[in-house]
């Protein structure tokens, strides 16, 4: 009898009973005592910063001159035209961050990665045509900041609850941020697994009683793996976690 793993029970029964009927978990077995990678367990690398998408425009950062925001920009923001976009390399506080990037060459409109550094008040703000992109003059004595944006480097998103995605298959090396006020505030905290861990298993909270993270959060860098015939359970880190059975795919971490 299947247990009860609250809301994601269907697709554990499913996967569970998908591995068992092809004879085998999907991959071979990995040994949690030496897992793949410099650091299976420890102090998560910190080479990416945190990040997520970027705001329609600077104007809540006009008191952080001298401030650089590191974001993605979207597809529908790197192409919308009904947005305001004031200058010409420095541009007005309120204009889009988005639709500036594109005109300073920074992405195409397909989006990206950019980063943004606040820049004090430019007086006079001249309008010229980029990229595709047409930007407007502006002329004032008074306006509280601007700023400039150029490429930036890929960034660690928020993370997902668990790695159950259709998008990631085995091999994947996922980074993505876990916040502090996540990992006290998930709703899904569940782990199966030590060291390696089913890959439906609450993501932020395995990196936590892998010791990567603290509950003060971080970035992780977790690997998809094969499935394993079996997942032990221990407490680590003030968590503990549960045992299970053969399953059809597994993560640990970098």
């Amino acid at each position: 009898m299947f247990k009860n793993t609250g809301g994601i029970s269907g697709f554990r029964l499913l996967a569970v009973v998908g591995a068992l009927v092809v004879g085998g978990c999907g991959g071979s077995e990995l040994d949690a005592a030496g897992l793949p990678g410099e650091e299976s367990t420890g102090v998560a690398q910190q080479a990416m910063e945190a990040c997520g998408y970027c705001p329609s425009s600077m104007s809540n950062y006009t008191n952080q001159i001298g401030t650089t925001l590191t974001c993605r920009c979207t597809a529908p923001q790197a192409s919308a035209t009904n947005t305001s976009l004031l200058g010409t390399d420095a541009y007005t506080s309120d204009s889009s961050v988005c639709r500036a990037a594109v005109h300073a060459g920074a992405i195409t409109t397909n989006g990206g990665y950019v980063t943004v550094t606040m820049l004090p008040n430019q007086i006079t703000y001249t309008g010229s045509t980029r990229n595709g992109v047409t930007s407007s003059s502006y002329y004032s004595t008074t306006w509280p900041a601007s700023f400039s944006v150029a490429t930036g480097s890929q960034c660690a998103f928020p993370c997902h609850e668990h790695l159950a995605r259709s998008e990631y298959v085995v091999g994947d090396v996922v980074s993505c941020n876990c916040s502090s006020e996540y990992i006290s505030t998930a709703s899904h905290k569940t782990i199966w697994g030590t060291n390696i861990y089913t890959h439906d298993s609450a993501l932020c909270q395995a990196a936590v009683h892998a010791g990567v993270i603290t509950t003060s959060g971080g970035v992780i860098h977790a690997v998809l793996a094969p499935g394993q015939s079996s997942y032990v359970s221990s407490t680590q880190n003030g968590i503990t976690s549960s045992s299970y059975g053969p399953y059809g795919r597994s993560f640990y971490f970098q």
